[in-house]
């Protein structure tokens, strides 16, 4: 049986502790599936030592604020021809992408998320995480901008979930504040380090899937159906993705003027964008 070419990129943010390594075994059954041939893979690596930075020392360890906008950039320029586009993360993966996706926001850049088709995320400690947290402490790992990060109910961490829920998961629509992406998120039935509570948290359409907090990542582990998963969503999404209409090169619709006039609708029998007259000059896709 034939199977039709994707053309799309899939990005993998890896976790606290790791590297883009982490994904090589999942990586090599995506690239040998040939449901998801002409698919594109896209490591995006940060710094995550495991020792905290010294006294003095000439080098600081980024929080996930700085790696955000290194994602930020990433996307916007090395990955500026790159289609349509699915995020896949693993464990504070996700907490790096929602700090994108709000900082996107807060920019007004709203728009410029709409190529992003997918988003499923895997084992995100959403409310912090108790992983750890001893040796944190102990070892002065509270000095490490990450692994502050993951303390439970990290006040930061819930107001940026607040805002991915609002408006990435439940928003009407794409624009400058607002950008409606499908996300899924997944716990691990084995994972010790984060609670399915933490992993799921208020996203609707959550589940749990086989695996611990790293056996998740092997394809080969009993059970095992992340790389499936994945596959999935990724088909799924592509395909509701493709069927919107298409911008102009210039990632803008073609506009039209109204002047005085609330609650206007223009469209055809495909799409149809209703103006309320709001000043974010947001549209809403019916």
């Amino acid at each position: 049986m034939g199977w039709v070419m994707i053309d799309a990129t899939l990005v993998t943010v890896h976790g606290f502790w790791s590297s883009p390594r982490t994904w090589d075994r999942l990586t090599s059954v995506w690239a040998h599936d040939e449901r998801l041939a002409g698919l594109r893979i896209h490591h995006f690596g940060y710094p995550s030592p495991k020792a905290p930075r010294l006294p003095f020392s000439p080098t600081r360890i980024p929080d996930y604020e700085d790696i955000a906008q290194a994602l930020a950039n990433e996307y916007s320029v090395r990955l500026a021809d790159a289609g349509a586009v699915v995020f896949v993360t693993h464990s504070q993966g996700r907490l790096i992408l929602q700090r994108f996706l709000v900082w996107m926001l807060h920019e007004h850049r709203g728009r410029e998320l709409a190529r992003i088709a997918s988003v499923v995320t895997l084992v995100c400690p959403n409310n912090g995480a108790d992983y750890l947290r001893s040796l944190r402490r102990y070892l002065g790992y509270r000095r490490h901008p990450q692994a502050g990060e993951l303390e439970t109910l990290n006040r930061e961490v819930a107001d940026t979930q607040r805002a991915v829920l609002q408006d990435i998961v439940n928003a009407s629509g794409i624009g400058e504040y607002r950008c409606r992406i499908p996300v899924h998120v997944y716990a691990g039935i084995a994972d010790g380090v984060v609670p399915a509570a933490s992993a799921q948290a208020t996203f609707p359409g959550a589940g749990s899937i086989a695996g611990n907090h790293y056996s998740i990542l092997d394809p080969e582990s009993p059970g095992g159906s992340t790389a499936e998963t994945v596959r999935h969503h990724l088909l799924t999404d592509l395909s509701a993705h493709n069927r919107l209409p298409p911008r102009p090169p210039n990632g803008r619709r073609p506009s039209v003027t109204v002047n005085n006039s609330r609650n206007v609708v223009v469209g055809d029998h495909n799409t149809i964008v209703q103006h309320s007259g709001r000043p974010d000059g947001d549209e809403d896709l019916r």
